[in-house]
C-alpha cells in the first residue's frame, strides 16, 4: 500500500515538473513574442510618421506648383 502511494506521489511530481518546465518556456516563448511585436510596433509608427512627413511635403509642393 504504501509503495503504490509513493509510486503515485512520485508520478504527480514528475508531472509538476514537467508543467512547471513547459509553463517556463511558455513564458519565453510569450516574452520574444511580445518583444517582437513591440520592435514591429515601433517600426510601423516610424513609418506612418515619414508617410505623413512624405505626403504633407507632396501636399506642399501641389499648392506650390499651383500658385506659380
Amino acid at each position: 500500500m504504501f509503495d503504490r502511494l509513493q509510486e503515485m506521489v512520485e508520478k504527480l511530481q514528475q508531472k509538476i515538473r514537467v508543467q512547471k518546465r513547459q509553463i517556463e518556456e511558455a513564458e519565453e516563448v510569450a516574452t520574444q513574442n511580445l518583444s517582437k511585436f513591440r520592435q514591429i510596433q515601433l517600426a510601423l509608427e516610424n513609418a506612418e510618421e515619414r508617410a505623413d512627413v512624405a505626403e504633407n511635403s507632396l501636399v506642399r509642393m501641389r499648392s506650390q506648383k499651383r500658385v506659380q
